[in-house]
């Protein structure tokens, strides 16, 4: 499992650059999909669901803006960056098309999904395709169980925060405080 301490969409996004400069210097699926829209950018897909946040433009501004400042900065390994952005609505079929159309456009690096019952099923999507896919949202314990090259998150996972929270029950007084916790996914209860 692979966790880096970062906030905030533009920390994602800086966060991101740097896997892919790794990625792209290090192995030669990620270097060879170069493939933006005019072929001469590095395509990053941006997946949240934009249709159930009432503040989605936030997130939108913040990977404009870090995009637009990495471009200014000669890029990534001396190509601009594109953002294509896609909702995915929670839901977790619409974001295997996603994540299967990104695979077959060239997408190189993915910010998304948010949520952990649709990363668990687009994880093994990207990283059979050696695409750099870092999460800013999922906390399930079921994720990344297996050593991916490709799949990150940049927030901690629910055993951590459940650990905090015991530990803060038992300073406030709270006898035997007890958290339960998933194992695996579920299919979202909404659909879109």
């Amino acid at each position: 499992m692979k966790k880096m301490p970062l906030s905030g969409h533009g920390g994602t996004l800086v966060f991101l650059l740097g896997v892919l400069a790794v990625s792209c210097a290090g192995r030669n699926g990620a270097l060879s999909r170069y493939n933006g829209p005019d072929a001469e950018t590095i395509a990053i897909g941006a997946v949240y669901p934009a249709s159930r946040w009432d503040n989605d433009h936030y997130l939108r501004e913040a990977l404009e803006l870090a995009v637009r400042q990495v471009n200014e900065a000669d890029g990534v390994l001396g190509k601009p960056l594109s953002l294509v952005t896609r909702d995915d609505r929670g839901d977790s079929h619409v974001a295997q098309e996603i994540a299967e159309t990104f695979s077959d456009s060239g997408i190189t690096a993915v910010v998304g999904h948010w949520n952990s019952d649709v990363c668990y099923y687009v994880e093994d999507i990207y990283e059979e395709r050696q695409i750099v896919m870092i999460t800013p949202g999922a906390t399930s314990l079921a994720l990344f169980e297996r050593d991916y090259q490709y799949i990150y998150r940049t927030i901690a996972n629910n055993q951590v925060y459940a650990e905090a929270l015991a530990d803060y029950m038992e300073a406030e007084g709270i006898r035997r405080p007890a958290i339960f916790l998933p194992t695996t996914p579920m299919e979202p209860i909404w659909r879109g």
